[in-house]
């Protein structure tokens, strides 16, 4: 219970507060959450939300409204570093691998030289404007975050540099790690476009290989 304002704290909250403790702890502008400050770094493979459990978890490039109300009785920042994992993983969730990956090997391009040949191509005015974020022709964001990866799968059969570039571009937002089922809205859709993609065939002087 927050003993300031009677209100009831849920399990999640109270075992939060219980692991980070003497750091900078305020309510947030609503009023009903909790921002918690402390000094660290997430791993790679952290989601940085779940929606179930309400909690978010960022380090780096995410602005917040600060209050000021504090809960804690320091403005001080702890430093967690040796907890931040453990508790990313336990509150929110890490990223899971797609079972498939191991069937396809590296990209032997870099991620610059990979988007050049894109752009190069007869794909590339439409994959600029998916890189920038422009949306319109498409019914709806989700229908634009398909599209780009799908024109990056054709390209490249590495998940990872799908991820990455998606990442880099203007379409990126926070739903790209959100949890769906055994992964995450952005796994999805690169699994279900490089599952759904058509062979490919190269001709090179006559021949098919």
């Amino acid at each position: 219970m927050d003993k300031n304002t009677g209100r009831i704290l849920s399990p999640d909250a109270e075992k939060l507060l219980s692991l980070f403790p003497d750091t900078f702890t305020e309510r947030s502008v609503s009023g009903t959450g909790i921002h918690i400050l402390v000094k660290g770094s997430l791993p790679e493979n952290a989601l940085k939300r779940n929606d179930n459990k309400g909690v978010e978890m960022y380090d780096r490039y995410r602005f917040i409204c600060m209050t000021g109300d504090l809960l804690s009785e320091t403005t001080q920042l702890k430093d967690c570093a040796d907890l931040i994992a453990q508790v990313n993983y336990e509150f929110v969730g890490k990223k899971q691998a797609p079972a498939y990956a191991p069937a396809y090997g590296q990209s032997t391009k870099s991620d610059m030289e990979l988007i050049d040949r894109i752009l190069d191509s007869r794909q590339g005015e439409k994959f600029r404007r998916l890189l920038g974020g422009d949306i319109s022709g498409y019914p709806s964001h989700s229908n634009a975050d398909y599209a780009m990866c799908s024109i990056l799968s054709w390209w490249t059969n590495d998940y990872w540099q799908i991820d990455r570039i998606f990442r880099g571009s203007g379409l990126f937002r926070d739903k790209w790690d959100s949890p769906r089922g055994n992964g995450t809205y952005g796994s999805n859709i690169i699994e279900e476009v490089m599952r759904s993609r058509p062979p490919r065939v190269f001709r090179f002087s006559g021949a098919e290989m």
